[in-house]
C-alpha cells in the first residue's frame, strides 16, 4: 500500500512539473511580459475584457466595502448578482485575493488562476485514471493530455470555464469509486454538490453526464445482474439528488435569473419542437468539427471562417497523439484483454458519442432545451483521456497494429498542410507540428513490436518530449496575440491582449473619473444616473468606478429590459447587438431623461452633450450636468399615461413630456443597490415612474405597505399614488435564495444524520 502510494506521489510530482514547465513556456509573455491574460476582439476570449474583469472588480470592491447586495445597479439599468460566476471556487480565490491585492492588481492574478486551472485539473484526471488499471506510463500520458485539452484550452480562458473539466472528472471519480465499492456513498454526495456549487449552469449538463456514465458503467460490470442494478443506480441517484438539494441555494437563484434573463428560450415552441426543429446540422458545422479534430488553431482564429467562431465552435481536439491513437482504438478492441460484454460495451460508447456529436439533439439537451450549444464539450475529454490511456497500454502489449499508424499520418499530414493555406492560421506552427506527429507515430510504431531492444527505451522516453512540445505549440499558436493593443491603439479596432499599462487598464482605472464622481455624490444625495461620453472601455466603467449608469454588455439584460430598447431606445445598441452604449443613445433626448441620467462625465477637451452645463473640471475629466433631470423617477397624471394589456398584466406607457414638472420627487442615491426610497409629494393623483427594473424580486411599498408594482414602458416599475405627500420603497428580495436555503439546510441536516447512521454502522460492524 505504501509501496503503491509512493508510486502515485512521485508520478503526479512528475506529471506537476510537466504541466508547470509547459505552462511557464506557454504563457511566459502574460507571466513575465507587458501583457495581461486578457484579449480584446479576438474570438479567444474577448468577453472577458468586455465584461469579465469588471464583474470581478465590482465584486471585489464589495468584499472590500462589505456590500453584500445580491442586486448590481452598476452595470447597465441593474442585475441580478447571480448573473455573475459568485461561487466558482477558482473565481472566489480571485475575489478574494483581489481584496487583498486591490485593482487593478488582481487583473496579473487571472492568468496564475488559469493555470491553477489546468494544473488541477490534470491531477484530477490522473486520480480518476488511477480507479483503473492503466499503468503509470500511460496515466501520466493521459492525464497531461487531459490537462490540455482544447474544451480547458478555449472555453476555459474565454468564460474561465476551466474550473468545469474539474468539477466533472472529481465527480466521475466519485462515481467510479463507489461502484468499484473503494469510496462511501457520501463521496458522490459531496462531489454533486461541488458540481453545482462551481456553477448550476453546467451543473445541469454535468448531472446529464454522471446518469448516462453511471448507467453504462453499471452496465459493464460482470457481477451486477437486473436486480443490483437498479439498487445501485437509484441510490446513486438519491445520493446526487441529496448533493443538488445541498446547492440549491445556489441553484433556485440562478435559475430565476436565466429566466429573467434569456431570450433565447423560445416560449412559443413545445418542447417537442425544440428538440426535433432540425434532425441534423449544416455542412459546415461538420466540416468545423472534422478540422477540430485535428487541431483547434488550424482554421484561423479571428479569421476562422467556419461553423460560428473560434471559441463557440465545437472543441473536439485532444491532441495530435490522441489523433493518431483514435482509429486505433477502434481496430484495437477485440485484442483487449477483458471479456466480450465489455469489449461490445466500448463499441456501444463510441456510438453514444459518435450520435451525440453529430446530431443537434444531444447540444439541445445539453443546453437545457434551449438551443443547440457545445459548451458541455468538456464531459467528452474524460472519454478521450480513458481511450488514450487505454490505447498507450495497448500499444505497450504489442496489441496495436503499426501500419495503421501510416495513413493516420498521412491524413494527418495532408489536414495540417491544408491549414498553412488558411489566412491568419499560425502557420509557423504547422510544419513543426507535422515533424512532432512524425515522431509520436515512429515511437508508437516501435513501441507496439513485440521485440523490445534499446530503441523501445529511447522511444518511451521520446513519445512524451514530442507530445509535450506538440501540445506546447498548440497552446502558444492560441494565446500568441500578434496585434497587441498598444498605448496609443483604439482597442475598436485592435485585436490581441490587453498591455499592462496600456490605455484600455489605464481608462478603466484613471484616478480622476474616481474624483469626479466623488464630487458629484458630496453635492447630490439624489439616486441619479452617471455615464460617461467615451466608449474606450466600451460599457462596463461602472462596476469598475462605482457609478449607476445605463451602459452594459451582452445577455446580462433581462428579456425586458431588450424589449424596451428595441421599442423605445434602439439608439442605445446601434454600434451592435451586444453593447448597451450611452453615447449612442444620447441622440435620444426624452429616453436619456426618462432613465434619469443626471451627469456626464468626459474628457475636459472633448466632446459635452449639447445643452448640458459644466459644473466640475479637474485633471482631464469634467463634468456635464443635465438641467432637465433631478433623479430616476418622474410623475404622471391619470390622463397623462397609456394603460394597456402586457402579457396579461396591466401596463403603462409614460412619455417624459408629458410629466408632472410641479411634482417633487426626492430619491436617496446613498442607499444599497437592494433598495431605492424616497418621497413623493403631488397635486393630483397619478403614477409615480421609477427607472428601476420590474424584475421578479422586486416590491413596491407607499407609506409603509406592499401595493402592486405596474409593468411601464416594458420593462420598469410605476406606482399609483394619490394626491397627498407620500413615501414610498422598492426592495429587492433575491429570488429562490428562501426556498433554496430551506432545502439546501434541510439536504444539509439529512445528509450529516444520514452520515452519522453510517458511521454508527460501522462502528458496530467493528
Amino acid at each position: 500500500m505504501n509501496n503503491r502510494a509512493n508510486v502515485r506521489s512521485r508520478t503526479m510530482l512528475i506529471l506537476t512539473a510537466m504541466i508547470l514547465v509547459t505552462a511557464l513556456a506557454v504563457f511566459y509573455q502574460y507571466i513575465f511580459g507587458d501583457r495581461y491574460f486578457i484579449f480584446m476582439e479576438s474570438d479567444i476570449g474577448s468577453d472577458t475584457a468586455h465584461q469579465y474583469i469588471s464583474q470581478y472588480a465590482l465584486l471585489i470592491r464589495k468584499l472590500q466595502t462589505g456590500n453584500l447586495s445580491l442586486w448590481d445597479s452598476t452595470n447597465g439599468f441593474g442585475v441580478n448578482l447571480f448573473t455573475y460566476s459568485l461561487t466558482n471556487p477558482f473565481l472566489m480565490l480571485l475575489y478574494f485575493a483581489g481584496t487583498l491585492v486591490g485593482r487593478p492588481g488582481y487583473l496579473y492574478l487571472i492568468i496564475w488562476l488559469y493555470i491553477l486551472e489546468i494544473l488541477l485539473t490534470g491531477l484530477a484526471g490522473y486520480l480518476y485514471l488511477s480507479e483503473f488499471s492503466f499503468s503509470e506510463y500511460a496515466k501520466i500520458i493521459a492525464a497531461y493530455m487531459f490537462a490540455f485539452n482544447s474544451y480547458l484550452i478555449i472555453w476555459g480562458q474565454h468564460y474561465h470555464f476551466g474550473a468545469y473539466c474539474f468539477s466533472c472528472v472529481i465527480l466521475a471519480r466519485a462515481l467510479e469509486r463507489y461502484i468499484r465499492g473503494r469510496s462511501r456513498w457520501w463521496t458522490v454526495t459531496l462531489a454533486g454538490f461541488f458540481v453545482i456549487w462551481t456553477s448550476a449552469y453546467t451543473g445541469y449538463m454535468i448531472m446529464v453526464f454522471a446518469a448516462v456514465y453511471t448507467m453504462i458503467r453499471l452496465l459493464m460490470t460482470e457481477e451486477f445482474h437486473c436486480g443490483q442494478f437498479l439498487k445501485r443506480g437509484f441510490s446513486i441517484a438519491g445520493f446526487l439528488l441529496l448533493g443538488i438539494g445541498m446547492g440549491a441555494v445556489i441553484m433556485l437563484p440562478f435559475a430565476y435569473d436565466i429566466l429573467a434573463v434569456s431570450k433565447r428560450l423560445d416560449s412559443k415552441k413545445t418542447l417537442l419542437q425544440r428538440l426535433f426543429a432540425y434532425g441534423y446540422y449544416k455542412t459546415r458545422y461538420y466540416k468545423t468539427q472534422y478540422s477540430r479534430f485535428f487541431l483547434s488553431t488550424g482554421d484561423g482564429i479571428s479569421s476562422m471562417n467556419r461553423y460560428m467562431n473560434y471559441y463557440f465552435a465545437p472543441c473536439l481536439h485532444f491532441s495530435l497523439l490522441f489523433v493518431l491513437f483514435f482509429p486505433q482504438y477502434l481496430t484495437a478492441v477485440p485484442k483487449m484483454d477483458s471479456s466480450r460484454k465489455n469489449r461490445v460495451w466500448h463499441y456501444v460508447v463510441f456510438g453514444i458519442f459518435a450520435v451525440s456529436i453529430l446530431m443537434p439533439q444531444a447540444a439541445i439537451i445539453m443546453n437545457g432545451f434551449a438551443y443547440a450549444a457545445w459548451r458541455y464539450y468538456f464531459v467528452y475529454m474524460i472519454y478521450f483521456a480513458l481511450i488514450s490511456a487505454r490505447m498507450t497500454d495497448e500499444t505497450l502489449r504489442g496489441n496495436s497494429r503499426g501500419w495503421i499508424y501510416v495513413p493516420i499520418l498521412a491524413l494527418t499530414a495532408w489536414k495540417l498542410r491544408g491549414f498553412m493555406d488558411v489566412y491568419g492560421s499560425p502557420v509557423k506552427t504547422m510544419a513543426p507540428q507535422i515533424a512532432l506527429a512524425s515522431g509520436m507515430t515512429v515511437c508508437l510504431m516501435k513501441l507496439g513490436q513485440k521485440e523490445k531492444d534499446r530503441f523501445t527505451s529511447f522511444a518511451r522516453a521520446a513519445l512524451p518530449v514530442f507530445l509535450i512540445m506538440s501540445i506546447g505549440l498548440e497552446v502558444f499558436a492560441t494565446f500568441d496575440s500578434q496585434h497587441i493593443v498598444s498605448e496609443k491603439d483604439n482597442p475598436l479596432s485592435s485585436r490581441g491582449a490587453l498591455v499592462k499599462e496600456g490605455d484600455y487598464v489605464q481608462e478603466l482605472y484613471r484616478s480622476d473619473v474616481p474624483g469626479a464622481i466623488a464630487w458629484i455624490r458630496e453635492q447630490d444625495p439624489q439616486y441619479a444616473r452617471i455615464e460617461k461620453m467615451e466608449y474606450f472601455t466600451f460599457s462596463v466603467d461602472g462596476m469598475v468606478q462605482d457609478y449607476r449608469g445605463v451602459s452594459a454588455y451582452n445577455s446580462i439584460m433581462s428579456g425586458r429590459l431588450q424589449d424596451y430598447t428595441d421599442t423605445y431606445w434602439p439608439e442605445l445598441r446601434s454600434y451592435d447587438d451586444n453593447h448597451y452604449l450611452f453615447k449612442d443613445g444620447l441622440t435620444n433626448p426624452s429616453q436619456v431623461n426618462l432613465a434619469g441620467v443626471k451627469y456626464v462625465i468626459a474628457n475636459r477637451w472633448g466632446n459635452f452633450p449639447a445643452g448640458y452645463k459644466k459644473v466640475y473640471e479637474k485633471g482631464s475629466a469634467a463634468v456635464y450636468q443635465n438641467p432637465d433631470v433631478e433623479n430616476i423617477g418622474s410623475f404622471y397624471g391619470v390622463q397623462d399615461v397609456k394603460i394597456h394589456d402586457e402579457d396579461g398584466t396591466e401596463a403603462i406607457e409614460v412619455r417624459f413630456e408629458d410629466r408632472d414638472p410641479s411634482a417633487e420627487i426626492f430619491i436617496d442615491g446613498r442607499t444599497k443597490d437592494s433598495l431605492v426610497e424616497g418621497t413623493v409629494t403631488a397635486a393630483q393623483d397619478g403614477y409615480l415612474y421609477i427607472a428601476n427594473p420590474n424584475e421578479i424580486g422586486w416590491k413596491a411599498y407607499l407609506d409603509g405597505q406592499e401595493v402592486p408594482m405596474l409593468l411601464a414602458n416594458k420593462a420598469f416599475t410605476a406606482i399609483e399614488v394619490g394626491a397627498g405627500s407620500h413615501t414610498f420603497a422598492l426592495r429587492y428580495f433575491c429570488p429562490g435564495v428562501r426556498p433554496g436555503l430551506i432545502i439546501s439546510v434541510s439536504s444539509l441536516a439529512v445528509f450529516v444524520f444520514a452520515l452519522f447512521l453510517t458511521r454508527k454502522r460501522k462502528g458496530a460492524a467493528a
